[in-house]
């Protein structure tokens, strides 16, 4: 922490003072938001380009309604992934390091939620790079089947 007095560190560089202004205008307009990347702008006294924090941009945007959505969409991305890791597919481990690495840099820079950054394309480009593979494992374990049946029915012939 080079450079940096006490106060600094121990509000995380003025990111508590700032997410606590962001606590004050969500109990303002707690079910709809602030509208779509304009969150981190029109809520607070302190003009911030993001709120630095995935979370918050989420909440402060879209609302309870939108956190709602967003917390859905994460329940379900973390389920298939954990049954790609129960099945051992290809890409398994791969995207769930991904979804790992993207939730935990999310909480520093809020690219989900907020305004289209890079990150938020990368992030978003892993995601379909798991589909691909999910797809392909599907279509692998679908023509199996098809396979399969064609055999079971030519022996009982």
């Amino acid at each position: 922490f080079r450079d940096k007095d006490a106060e600094e560190i121990s509000t995380l560089h003025g990111r508590t003072i700032l997410w606590q202004s962001y606590w004050d205008a969500y109990q303002r307009r707690p079910l709809l938001g602030y509208g779509y990347a304009i969150g981190a702008r029109a809520s607070s006294p302190i003009y911030n380009t993001n709120t630095h924090n995935a979370f918050w941009g989420i909440v402060l945007n879209c609302g309870a309604v939108g956190l709602a959505v967003f917390a859905l969409f994460i329940c379900r991305l973390l389920g298939w992934i954990r049954a790609k890791l129960r099945r051992g597919l290809a890409g398994a481990i791969g995207s769930a390091a991904f979804l790992v690495s993207g939730g935990i840099n999310s909480m520093s820079l809020g690219f989900i939620g907020e305004t289209w950054q890079s990150a938020t394309f990368v992030f978003f480009c892993f995601l379909a790079l798991a589909c691909l593979h999910d797809m392909q494992s599907q279509t692998a374990r679908g023509s199996r089947k098809v396979v399969g049946y064609i055999k079971m029915v030519s022996l009982a012939k």
